[in-house]
């Protein structure tokens, strides 16, 4: 499982992306499921009109899912993108299930309709989104507890 930080990070370039979907008039393209890459790692990111969203992680030996996390974004002045992770998603009894997690907080520079570079983290944690997935592409369902 990759670290706390990139996972939230993910997090966080999911709801950016939701908030420039919301804050500009062709954001609509943004809403809906991605296929993302982020320091190599690839996640899906489900992003929602009202500014929430959801991030999953896949096993890269089985493709099942790993875990996740719900976020919330915010448009900032000057095009930068504030996001903050919420609750963690993981396996309970079979069941996607979220949990309480210690908010992380990062800010998004907008570098195009296909990029976003975390002003904290270095060019390293550049957020590509690589493909629109189907409609309603939940995570492979939960084989157990997590």
């Amino acid at each position: 499982m990759p670290p706390l930080r990139s996972v939230a990070l993910s997090m966080v370039v999911a709801v950016a992306a939701a908030s420039a979907a919301i804050a500009a008039p062709e954001g609509a393209h943004w809403q809906g499921s991605w296929q993302v890459r982020i320091a190599g790692e690839e996640y899906v990111w489900s992003l929602s009109a009202d500014g929430s969203g959801r991030t999953y992680a896949y096993d890269s030996g089985n493709g099942k899912f790993a875990y996740g996390f719900e976020f919330y974004w915010d448009l900032q002045p000057g095009g930068d993108i504030h996001v903050r992770t919420a609750n963690r998603l993981a396996c309970e009894g079979g069941h996607l299930q979220a949990f309480a997690a210690t908010p992380v907080e990062i800010r998004y520079q907008v570098l195009g309709p296909a990029q976003w570079r975390p002003r904290a983290l270095g060019a390293n944690h550049l957020v590509q989104f690589l493909r629109r997935l189907p409609p309603a592409s939940p995570p492979a369902p939960c084989d157990g507890p997590g």
